[in-house]
């Protein structure tokens, strides 16, 4: 493969916000596309990248989370935001991994950059003795879907959103 995926360093995360606002946008699209009626929880400020920027620095810091980047030569296309989350004090299994972000930039998608991103996942969530992983998707999102079957994830819950009225 001659993408390489490694942890990202502090000085990448102003190009991962970049991509994390890519990434929104994106999902923004795709819902909106959908034909159901875009809910305000969905909208994004005029400010975003900023406020990622802040929030991927604070992220990067913490040590139950681990972003990692994908680049073509020096250009950052993708990045994977994984962490590490306590369960519900009454469950058996008291920590979980989970997935809380992947976006690959369209033009490297289905080339295997997020077969690697889950490798480097799996790597280090076995290092922190994690056994379960989580994720969440967009229900319009079915090309995620299909990919995260594949992996071997499968559907547990549904999240609602609605308007108070």
């Amino acid at each position: 493969m001659r993408y390489k995926i490694m942890p990202a360093k502090l000085k990448d995360i102003k190009e991962v916000a970049k991509l994390a606002e890519m990434f929104e946008k994106e999902q923004f699209k795709t819902i909106k596309k959908s034909k159901k009626s875009v809910l305000k929880i969905e909208e994004t400020t005029k400010n975003i990248q900023k406020i990622l920027e802040q929030d991927l620095r604070k992220i990067y810091k913490r040590t139950n989370s681990k972003i990692f980047i994908a680049k073509d030569k020096d250009e950052i296309i993708g990045y994977f935001w994984i962490s590490i989350r306590n369960n519900a004090r009454f469950a058996k299994v008291k920590k979980f991994g989970r997935l809380n972000f992947a976006f690959i930039k369209k033009q490297y998608r289905g080339k295997g950059i997020f077969n690697e991103f889950m490798k480097e996942a799996i790597k280090w969530f076995k290092k922190k003795k994690i056994k379960i992983m989580t994720l969440q998707t967009k229900e319009e999102n079915k090309k995620a879907q299909k990919i995260y079957l594949k992996k071997g994830f499968v559907p547990t819950s549904i999240e609602m959103t609605g308007e108070v009225r």
